[in-house]
């Protein structure tokens, strides 16, 4: 699996995951999360985290 970690406004976000190719042969997921908790330092924060992820698809052999 690769997985692709990505910070950014909201925008900037939808905008790169559009842009991200589909590859033969791995299929495309993703989570994203907002920047915020327990942490003060991220509660004026307008970026989000997300995580891309490119997993190789198991082919059975028949």
């Amino acid at each position: 699996m690769i997985r692709v970690r990505i910070e950014g406004t909201e925008e900037e976000m939808l905008e790169f995951m559009g842009k991200m190719p589909d590859i033969p042969g791995f299929e495309k997921t993703h989570m994203r999360e907002p920047r915020k908790g327990n942490n003060p330092k991220y509660d004026s924060s307008k970026n989000v985290l997300a995580y891309l992820f490119y997993k190789k698809i198991e082919v059975a052999n028949k």
